[in-house]
């Protein structure tokens, strides 16, 4: 498959003949950035469509040679947080995890979950960042404009607490 630069730069000419190439190869770390945000499979749908909208249409500032995931990651990450503002939530956890038996389940979304639940929203984030996302640790502090040193001790914390809860399973 061509990398996904070679297919934003089709994009930049108005050629979107390979974006159902460019969405398979994004679509799930995007959605689950969005979900690990609004805890909510329908919202999280809305905003990766509404993230690729942005995407399109927004091309001329993703600077060459930059992560297309990062740059994806951040417009889905700001999206959530608009989508929450909107719906007068300031945290996607005031009420909990979503009821597990109410979505559809696909790619061991259930075990995520579960692994995520006992963390708190920055964790989640940062977790959902690198683990699912692969992104690099600097990335991260980018997007989420917070100290290198601060995610790093939050991802490492948020392990920790993953690693704890399990033990006691």
């Amino acid at each position: 498959m061509d990398s996904l630069e070679t297919l934003i730069e089709e994009f930049r000419t108005g050629d979107y003949a390979r974006f159902p190439l460019f969405y398979e190869e994004t679509h799930r770390k995007v959605y689950y950035i969005s979900y690990g945000l609004l805890s909510s499979e329908d919202d999280a749908k809305d905003v990766m469509q509404e993230t690729y909208v942005r995407f399109i249409s927004s091309l001329e500032r993703f600077e060459k040679g930059s992560n297309p995931y990062a740059y994806l990651a951040t417009i889905a990450r700001n999206l959530s947080y608009d989508h929450l503002k909107r719906n007068g939530r300031d945290t996607p956890y005031e009420e909990g995890l979503v009821e597990t038996s109410t979505l559809d389940r696909h790619d061991g979304m259930d075990e995520v979950e579960r692994l995520l639940a006992p963390l708190n929203k920055d964790e989640r984030e940062i977790v959902i960042l690198h683990v699912l996302d692969e992104l690099k640790f600097r990335e991260i502090a980018e997007i989420t404009r917070k100290k290198l040193s601060t995610v790093l001790v939050t991802y490492h914390r948020a392990i920790k607490k993953m690693k704890e809860k399990e033990s006691t399973r």
